[in-house]
């Protein structure tokens, strides 16, 4: 149960949680600033866990990887924190984190999948490139693919504005979930500020071929080039792997799938096993 809840103040949204566990203060900092901390939090804490660290160090950790799935206990717990019906029913109403999961040996679309989102100018303050970038990297990705290529641009009135023909087709949560977790090779691309996105949670979850830019995040268990992922640098490289894995997944499917099931399902779980790891030390 929190302590505290620290909201951003940009967005709204709960960034930091204060919390006791097995008699330690602990922070859990969900910020995309790697560069922020709660310093009051800091100062509070035994324990500080952030989900963007490019460092690690003294009580500041990595929290890992998460993603937008609920857990039914943690979601009637949230909400009687709150003492809030109404958050109740909004916590039960999004998807369980169980209906990511698709396991390695079931079939396969040998498609490619990238869906990814523009932000508008206030959203995003210091990294308006990130909508360049995903444009240019989309449209390669269907110059490339044709049909083989599922995604493109969630559809805003930005993207309406800025690539109007690399729009996708908009769906509710539970019907993407549905959609995408069958294609066989999913590309990754940072989070604003280089953080970890949702997606890379969402599609260890899936059990998919991992196309991905380096991580400039630290994980508590890194994800290892030529096991989980393959890195990409440049447009013309991320086109290649690609192929490479439609034609050959090879066992990234099943790695990608185990990784998921020892340091992420659900985000409950992992928290819960670094927060007692963390009380033994």
């Amino acid at each position: 149960v929190p302590l505290r809840i620290v909201l951003d103040p940009a967005v709204r949204n709960e960034v930091v949680l204060w919390c006791t566990r097995n008699g330690r203060k602990v922070v859990i900092d969900l910020s995309d600033h790697a560069d922020h901390l709660d310093e009051a939090g800091l100062a509070w804490c035994d324990v500080y866990l952030k989900r963007n660290l490019t460092k690690a160090y003294d009580k500041v950790q990595p929290f890992g990887l998460n993603y937008s799935g609920r857990d039914t206990v943690a979601a009637l717990q949230a909400a009687f924190a709150r003492k809030n019906l109404r958050a109740a029913v909004d916590l039960m109403l999004r998807a369980h984190g169980r209906e990511y999961e698709y396991a390695p040996e079931k079939r396969k679309d040998k498609v490619v999948l990238l869906q990814t989102r523009l932000w508008e100018a206030d959203e995003c303050p210091g990294d308006l490139q990130i909508n360049e970038q995903r444009i240019e990297l989309v449209a390669s990705l269907a110059r490339a693919f044709g049909t083989r290529f599922q995604g493109g641009l969630v559809d805003t009135p930005l993207a309406r504005k800025m690539a109007p023909s690399l729009i996708s087709k908009n769906y509710k949560q539970r019907e993407y979930i549905a959609w995408q977790k069958t294609a066989q090779v999913a590309v990754y691309t940072r989070g604003l500020y280089g953080s970890l996105a949702y997606k890379m949670a969402e599609y260890l979850a899936s059990s998919k071929c991992i196309v991905s830019e380096p991580i400039g995040i630290c994980l508590p268990t890194p994800l290892a080039d030529g096991k989980h992922v393959r890195w990409f640098s440049t447009h013309e490289e991320c086109v290649a792997r690609c192929g490479e894995l439609l034609e050959q997944p090879g066992e990234f499917p099943r790695n990608a799938w185990n990784y998921y099931q020892e340091h992420v399902r659900l985000a409950t779980d992992a928290v819960r096993q670094l927060l007692n790891a963390t009380a033994r030390s």
